[in-house]
């Protein structure tokens, strides 16, 4: 998948978006969630909308199924870990976590698809639009994962 979405995002964005890089942003990602995890959930919030958003110019209009395959193989990936297989509660908190993460990098990515749906063709914003808040942004945001 990330290699798909490195050859698309790559020639269409200009940027060099390889796997190397997405893997190790999402390492650092899931590092940052993890030292977050008794703090304000807000953070690492911002931080994955700030990554979807992103990925509009690199994937355009039409990946929103990507991130519901990210967070499968994300799943799949840590469900056959030898440290999490046969913990139920340790693969409980880690799914948990996942979905948070990506669910908030979606969020993102639909925020940013429906702010540029509402661009005129000159560039200029439809001032009559109010711009599309993240479906994220009305959650309770002191809570904790």
């Amino acid at each position: 998948m990330f290699q798909k979405m490195s050859i698309v995002g790559g020639f269409s964005a200009g940027k060099c978006c390889d796997m190397k890089e997405h893997v190790k942003s999402l390492v650092e990602l899931f590092d940052f969630a993890v030292s977050e995890l008794n703090n304000n959930s807000k953070e690492v919030q911002d931080r994955c909308l700030k990554i979807g958003e992103a990925h509009l110019g690199a994937c355009g209009g039409s990946a929103s199924q990507v991130w519901d395959d990210l967070g499968d193989c994300l799943t799949d990936a840590i469900a056959k870990t030898e440290a999490v297989r046969g913990k139920r509660e340790a693969l409980k908190a880690w799914i948990t976590l996942i979905s948070f993460l990506v669910d908030s990098m979606k969020a993102g990515y639909t925020a940013q698809c429906k702010r540029r749906s509402i661009i005129r063709p000159s560039g200029t914003v439809d001032n009559d639009s109010p711009l599309p808040s993240s479906p994220m942004s009305s959650m309770p945001m002191n809570r904790h994962f």
